[in-house]
């Protein structure tokens, strides 16, 4: 190389691999683990980060969290209409209805 110029590798970023770090994120892995499981290190990942390369990635990531909010809520919903349930069957047995 001219210069002392040197020809680098490239990079592994792709939209491929922001969704594969994102679905991870959604299995509940943490960062770190979620970049090595997508094949970089989380070092890469936290450049990628501080560059803005992966924004994408957040703005899935709030979407999945929203999701997850919205999926507890109606777990809530859920478990009080069973709790309810359950409260009226306990008094028709005590009343004797």
């Amino acid at each position: 190389m001219k210069n002392g110029a040197t020809i680098s590798r490239p990079s592994k970023f792709s939209p491929a691999i922001t969704k594969l770090i994102g679905d991870n994120v959604a299995l509940g892995l943490p960062y770190a683990l979620a970049a090595e499981a997508a094949g970089i290190t989380y070092q890469t990942f936290n450049d990628w980060h501080k560059k803005g390369r992966i924004q994408n990635l957040e703005n899935t990531l709030s979407s999945i969290n929203l999701f997850k909010n919205a999926t507890r809520m109606r777990q809530r919903n859920v478990l009080n209409v069973l709790m309810n349930l359950q409260k009226q069957e306990i008094a028709r047995f005590v009343c004797g209805f």
